[in-house]
């Protein structure tokens, strides 16, 4: 933009972000005017972002970075998960006219090194040569675009502090032997060139300006890093990286919490028919759980609710269009389990969940949106999923699938029909409830990312295929491990002809398709690998292996930009974090960017259905009764910490199976294929041979089982018996082993008072 543009375009933007136009107007106008370079597109005159919520916690922010960046300073921007840091550095690029063009990305991860940052290796497609690529951030110095460093607090500090050169001189050298210097110290260099008056012959005088290259001056970075949680405060690597070195390197803005007047303003603009009562008590569920500084939410496990968590649950009301949320009542949307699914209360434990469901009480939040006894509404809540419910009607036809009261279009003719999945599947309540509700909020929502929790083998994978095979869409599926990279999550690479050729990932292709992704075992991945995701959910960019990336905003695809389809969705899967399933804590990391949804076992009586399903007809429905009851019973054990491993609903099918297909070998048989791994421990086995015996299965006639019951028995009345005698040949005033508790223990007296090394004698 010209100087002229530009001074009057930052002058109005300042009287607009101020809190009074006019004294901010006339303030700016009549103290200084400021030019500084700015993006190529045109500077508007407001935000362009339709979607951004222009609060006075924004303005000042925007302000402030106006201000630095007119200083020629590089931001970073500070505050907690989920409070709209991506957003603001989004509008702040706009405002200053970098077009969408003109910003780029650049998500960093753990194992992040300096030279990461600067440069990367490539492979040449002709020659097989690896050569140097610039990064998103060389590449933004070099255009004069901004580059927005997301995840500065996951890179070490030495990693960063590769940036300080960059930062505070504008300059920085290259991996490749190349040198990026100030823009005006270049053109300094250039006319020492022209006028002969450096180096004594044309060969090193060319040779010197080809390792030479301008920084634009229009080149800003906007670093985005999150505060550590409450709960996490106690780890000393959280904080680390905020060092003195960073802190000179950028003008460092915090991000303040919304004041309770911005986030209605937020939700309002998130869903304009959820009723003020509703957001209401939204804020009060979130200032209770951030009380003495987020201790409350401490003391329940769970994290305070950000902006993003408060925005989905707004979005939830109503969410099947604009004729639905106009005739919702707050009785039929039951906000305390939508903050509990938010939450993920159900994978809490029981203490933790105890003093959560009492804060929302106190927070006055119950079942619906009636007034009703807090203790009565928590005693329904408990039995939820322990009584059958009546399963909704699932009715397909070519071009609709209707589940209850939700009709919805199923997708045309795929192009690869091999890739949608026809999974073993009976419809169950709990699981039909969760279909249903994802296919509310994915079809008529909007939502294209979900996260299903859940312990091991509760259905999580049977949910998505059903789901994929009612929608008539083909799925992509990739399962990580603890091994897995980020490399392997997008490209992998193969060798052809002798040289590296980079092969799509089933992320991708799916992104360019507009498939289902499913991203299997999430949780055993290493959490810097999964949260490269954020960057595609929540920002709809990704930087590849390759050099390409993939974009939402990009129109139009072409050799380094792959567009987001606008049908692709992505589904991850997890299991709880922790024990037993030693897993990351995913949800922490990343989870508020997906409609996240905990997934139970189900009932007594739909597991009894779904046992039926497997079951040949020489299996006798009274052994599936005992089966299921029994596996009931070891979840009860293992929600209240008896049992280590909550059993599923897995194992209960696997015993199925294998006595419908081996109906010789009996109950009891069948039963060992997925017990024996806990013989090992005598106790342990036995409590769970008794959970089978009560209930009618015969496992007391089991050998193996009796030995390790009687074992158990043996070890329990074992008792440990100290006897006091005196050593032979002991001098007198030597202690007894042990020494009695009413007499001090005496040693050896040197009345010499000479050094003695080892031994406690003296």
């Amino acid at each position: 933009s010209s100087s002229s543009s530009s001074s009057s375009s930052s002058s109005s933007w300042f009287g607009e972000l101020g809190g009074d136009d006019s004294s901010s107007t006339v303030g700016i106008s009549t103290v200084a005017v400021v030019e500084a370079p700015c993006g190529p597109d045109e500077l508007p005159h407001r935000p362009s972002s339709p979607s951004f919520v222009r609060t006075l916690g924004t303005r000042a922010v925007l302000k402030s970075m106006i201000q630095e960046h007119s200083s020629g300073r590089d931001i970073l921007l500070l505050s907690s998960r989920g409070e709209g840091k991506s957003a603001i550095a989004s509008e702040f690029a706009s405002t200053m006219g970098y077009g969408d063009s003109a910003v780029q990305l650049f998500t960093t991860y753990k194992e992040m090194t300096g030279r990461d940052l600067l440069m990367r290796r490539a492979t040449d497609p002709t020659t097989g040569e690896t050569t140097w690529e610039d990064s998103p951030l060389i590449a933004a110095a070099r255009n004069g675009d901004v580059c927005v460093l997301d995840g500065a607090d996951r890179l070490s500090p030495d990693a960063l502090g590769t940036l300080r050169s960059l930062c505070g001189d504008r300059e920085i050298s290259l991996p490749d032997g190349r040198r990026l210097v100030r823009h005006d110290r270049y053109k300094e260099f250039q006319a020492s060139v022209a006028r002969n008056d450096y180096g004594s012959g044309d060969d090193n005088e060319s040779s010197s300006l080809s390792l030479l290259a301008p920084i634009h001056p229009s080149f800003r970075i906007v670093a985005l890093a999150s505060l550590p949680d409450d709960r996490r405060k106690s780890s000393p690597s959280n904080a680390k990286w905020l060092s003195d070195d960073v802190l000179s390197m950028f003008s460092t803005i915090l991000v303040p919490p919304p004041t309770d007047e911005c986030l209605r303003a937020i939700l309002r603009s998130a869903n304009p028919h959820c009723p003020p009562s509703v957001v209401d008590r939204l804020l009060r569920v979130r200032s209770k759980l951030g009380d003495d500084g987020g201790a409350a939410a401490s003391d329940c496990g769970v994290s305070p609710l950000s902006t993003r968590n408060l925005a989905r649950i707004a979005r939830r009301f109503g969410s099947r269009g604009e004729d639905d949320a106009n005739n919702a009542s707050e009785e039929e949307f039951d906000l305390r389990e939508a903050v509990r699914s938010v939450l993920l209360a159900d994978l809490l434990p029981p203490t933790r969940r105890a003093a959560l469901e009492s804060l929302l009480d106190d927070a006055g939040l119950t079942d619906g949106g009636a007034a009703e006894g807090g203790s009565s509404s928590r005693r329904r809540r408990n039995n939820k999923g322990r009584g059958h419910r009546q399963v909704d009607e699932v009715v397909i036809t070519d071009e609709t699938v209707s589940i209850g009261d939700l009709t919805i279009w199923r997708h045309p003719s795929p192009d690869r029909p091999e890739l949608v999945p026809s999974p073993h599947f009976k419809d169950i309540p709990s699981q039909i409830a969760a279909i249903k509700s994802i296919l509310s909020e994915w079809s008529e929502g909007g939502e294209r990312s979900f996260l299903l929790l859940g312990n091991q083998g509760v259905g999580k994978n049977k949910i998505v295929d059903r789901t994929c095979e009612l929608m008539n869409r083909p799925r992509e599926y990739v399962q990580l491990h603890r091994d897995s990279t980020i490399g392997q999550l997008t490209l992998s690479p193969s060798v052809e002809g002798g040289r590296v050729v980079w092969v799509d990932s089933p992320l991708v292709r799916a992104v360019a398709n507009g498939d289902v992704l499913v991203v299997d075992e999430a949780d055993k991945a290493p959490v810097e690998v999964v949260s490269v995701l954020k960057s595609l959910v929540e920002d709809g960019e990704l930087l590849l292996a390759d050099g390409r990336r993939i974009s939402r905003n990009a129109e139009e695809g072409g050799d380094d930009i792959i567009p987001v389809h606008p049908d692709f969705t992505l589904f991850v899967l997890a299991n709880r974090p922790g024990w037993p399933f030693h897993g990351n804590d995913f949800f922490s990391e990343v989870g508020d960017c997906f409609s996240a949804a905990v997934v139970p076992n189900p009932d007594l009586e739909s597991e009894i259905d779904l046992l039926s399903s497997y079951a040949g007809p020489s299996v006798d429905p009274s052994d599936l009764r005992r089966i299921a009851a029994s596996f009931d019973d070891l979840r009860r054990m293992a929600d209240r910490g008896d049992l280590p491993y909550p059993y599923s609903t897995r194992e209960a099918v696997a015993v199925v199976r294998h006595l419908s297909r081996f109906p010789d070998d009996g109950i009891v048989s069948s039963l060992h294929n997925v017990l024996d791994m806990d013989s090992f421990d005598d106790a342990l086995y036995a409590a769970i041979g008794e959970v089978f015996v009560k209930h009618g299965v015969p496992l007391s006639d089991y050998k193996t089982w009796r030995e390790a019951r009687g074992r158990a028995s043996q070890a329990a009345s074992l008792e440990i018996e100290y006897t006091r005698r005196r050593r032979q040949g002991a001098e007198e005033g030597t202690s007894d082993s042990p020494p009695s508790l009413s007499q001090p223990k005496r040693g050896k007296w040197d009345d010499k008072n000479e050094a003695h090394v080892g031994g406690n004698q003296l």
